[in-house]
C-alpha cells in the first residue's frame, strides 16, 4: 500500500494492491477478509482503491465478501462509463482477448468517497502482446471527492 497526496489539490488517498492465491478458494476469502480490515485500519476515512490480480471471479465468494461489505465497490460495476467491459482481463500471450466471465484482475474503491468516471481495459499491443503481460491492464478514471 501507499499514501498519495495530490499536488495540485491537497488530496490524501491510498493505493492498494494485492495479488490472491490462485489455488485455494479459502485462502482468497481470507485475502479479501485482510484487505478489508487493512483498508479500513490504515486508509480510515480516506480515499482508497485497491488493485490486482484476486485470481477470482467477480462472482466468487472472496469478491462478493468485498462488495457486500459496503465499504469498497468494483469499479466496472460503478463506472459511469466503461469500455471492453465483456472481455476477460485473463489471456496468453499473443492470443486474442477472450470473451467471458474470467475476469480475475479487479480495482475495487472506497464508497461515498469517491466514484468511477470510466472504466476500460487497454487493449493496446507492443510485439504482439497485450500491455506486454498475460493479464490485461485495467485504467480507470477515479474522482476523489471533497
Amino acid at each position: 500500500w501507499a499514501k498519495f497526496r495530490d499536488k495540485k489539490t491537497g488530496k490524501i488517498f491510498y493505493h492498494f494492491n494485492s495479488h490472491f492465491d490462485f489455488i485455494s478458494m479459502e485462502a482468497a476469502l481470507v485475502s479479501s477478509r485482510l484487505l478489508l480490515q487493512k483498508v479500513r485500519e490504515i486508509a480510515g476515512t480516506y480515499p482508497a482503491f485497491c488493485t490486482g490480480d484476486y485470481n477470482c471471479t467477480d462472482q466468487s465468494p472472496a469478491m462478493l465478501w468485498i462488495v457486500e461489505s459496503g465499504f469498497l465497490a468494483d469499479s466496472k460495476v460503478k463506472a459511469e462509463k466503461s469500455e471492453y467491459a465483456e472481455l476477460s482481463t485473463v489471456r496468453h500471450y499473443k492470443k486474442d482477448v477472450p470473451k467471458g466471465t474470467n475476469q480475475i484482475d479487479h480495482l475495487y474503491f472506497t464508497v461515498g468517497k469517491s466514484k468511477i468516471k470510466h472504466w476500460q481495459l487497454l487493449l493496446d499491443e507492443y510485439n504482439g502482446l497485450y500491455g506486454g503481460s498475460d493479464h490485461i491492464p485495467i485504467c480507470a478514471e477515479w474522482l476523489i471527492s471533497n
